[in-house]
């Protein structure tokens, strides 16, 4: 009985500390700068090249993209690009 309860007792402990340290990494991932996320965007863009057809698909290709960059260097990622780095149209 004394190793059961001994055993769920370390259960507990392993639980908690593993949600605590899961929770540290959030709060130490801080968001990048908008240069550096646009600075990123660009060198997607340049990476990527105009393998694929629509505006919409480069845009969700360079989102991905600077989102496993963010990743890498331990930043939160972004849910949509800086106006100034969507591809459009417009800005060509």
């Amino acid at each position: 009985m004394k190793s059961i309860v001994c055993g769920l007792s370390l259960l507990a402990l392993c639980f908690t500390v593993t949600k605590n340290v899961a929770a540290d990494e959030d709060i130490e991932r801080q968001y990048a700068s908008q240069e550096h996320i646009e600075e990123l965007a660009k060198s997607c863009a340049f990476t990527i090249g105009q393998d694929i057809q629509s505006d919409a698909e480069i845009n969700r290709s360079i989102l991905v993209c600077v989102n496993e960059e963010l990743n890498a260097a331990f930043y939160r990622p972004i849910t949509k690009l800086p106006a100034a780095s969507l591809i459009s149209e417009s800005n060509e």
